[in-house]
C-alpha cells in the first residue's frame, strides 16, 4: 500500500485526535471551577421523562417540545430529537440554538449535506454577527472535513485570518484544490490484499509512505492517518499544526 505526497500534507500536521475514556469507565469529568457539574446518564434520562409529561400535557408548547430534543440530544437519540425538532424548523421563525442543534443531529447521523444547508442557512441569518457567524463556521469545517470537501474550507473565516486557531482547519486548507485520500487502483484492480505483521491488541500492516516501508496500526476508531513525531521528522516532513490531546488517565501527547 502506497501514500503519496497529497496523503503526507494531512499526515504531517501532526494532529491528533483522542477521546478520553470516561463514558467507558462511567465516570463523569470534573467540572471547571465555577462550571455546572455534568449531568450523569440517569439524571438526563429522569429530565427526560420529566419533560415528556409536560410536553404531552400541550404538544404545541415549543418550548416544552424543544427542551425535550435538547435532552433526546444529550442521551445520544438523535432520530427521536431530530424528528421533534422538525415542527419546530417548519415553523418559519427557528431560533439560531434550533438551528444549530439541527446541524448538530444531520452531522451525528452522518448527513453532512443537510448540515452544511443548516449552517449556511444560520450565517446568511445573522450578517451582522460575527459571533455566530465564526461558530457556524466552525461547525462547517467538520462538515466538510467529514464529507471529504477540503477546498470549500478556503473560503471560510475571511477576516479572521490569524485569529482562529482550529489545526484541522489549517492541515484541509494545505490541499488547496486538490482532493485528499483518493484511491488510485493499479491496472484496472478493485481489490486489495495486504497480511497483518500483528493482530492484537490491533492489526498491525506494513504500507509504504513516500517510499518508505513503515508498520501502520489500524483503528477503525480513528479518524485520520497519524504519523510518528519522529518518523516525520527523519523523514524531512514538517508539520503544518498541532494539537495536544489527553488519553485516559491523563497523559498528554502532541
Amino acid at each position: 500500500m502506497k501514500f503519496s505526497n497529497n496523503l503526507i500534507r494531512a499526515i504531517v500536521s501532526l494532529s491528533l485526535y483522542v477521546g478520553i475514556a470516561f463514558i467507558c469507565s462511567g465516570q463523569v469529568p470534573p467540572s471547571k471551577p465555577g462550571q455546572a457539574p455534568e449531568k450523569d446518564r440517569g439524571r438526563i434520562l429522569t429530565e427526560i421523562g420529566e419533560a415528556q409529561v409536560e410536553f404531552n400535557k400541550d404538544p404545541s408548547n415549543g418550548e416544552a417540545r424543544f427542551r425535550l430534543v435538547r435532552l433526546l440530544y444529550q442521551a445520544g437519540d438523535f432520530e427521536n430529537a431530530h424528528s421533534l425538532l422538525q415542527p419546530l424548523l417548519d415553523s418559519g421563525k427557528p431560533s439560531n440554538d434550533m438551528l444549530f442543534l439541527a446541524a448538530e443531529l444531520e452531522y451525528l447521523l452522518g448527513r453532512y449535506e443537510k448540515a452544511e444547508n443548516l449552517l449556511q442557512q444560520i450565517i446568511t441569518l445573522n450578517p451582522g454577527n460575527l459571533q455566530i457567524q465564526a461558530r457556524a463556521q466552525a461547525k462547517l469545517v467538520f462538515a466538510y472535513y467529514q464529507s471529504n470537501q477540503y477546498a470549500k474550507s478556503a473560503d471560510l473565516f475571511k477576516g479572521l485570518e490569524g485569529k482562529i486557531k482550529l489545526p484541522v482547519w489549517d492541515q484541509m486548507k494545505a490541499f488547496g484544490q486538490e482532493r485528499p485520500y483518493q484511491v488510485v487502483w493499479p491496472q484496472g484492480a478493485t481489490l486489495a490484499e495486504t497480511p497483518f505483521a500483528v493482530t492484537d491488541p490491533l492489526p498491525v500492516i506494513s504500507v509504504e509512505l513516500d517510499g518508505r516501508p513503515i508498520y501502520a496500526l489500524i483503528d477503525t476508531g480513528a479518524d485520520t492517518f497519524i504519523l510518528d513525531s519522529e518518523i516525520a521528522a527523519s523523514m524531512g516532513i514538517k508539520p503544518i499544526s498541532s494539537i495536544t490531546g489527553t488519553f485516559a488517565g491523563g497523559m498528554q501527547a502532541e
